[in-house]
């Protein structure tokens, strides 16, 4: 993972929670904030 590389970014966030979700399929990993269940801890 390259964070300085533009196409690995994403605008700035403000919510106060979220967490970080990787689906394990070849997709790129994400954001996201309503399904914590999701999250990896």
């Amino acid at each position: 993972m390259n964070f300085f590389d533009l196409e690995c970014q994403k605008p700035a966030q403000n919510d106060l929670l979220f967490g970080l979700c990787d689906d394990q399929d070849g997709t790129k990993a994400y954001t996201n904030t309503d399904n914590s269940s999701r999250w990896v801890t």
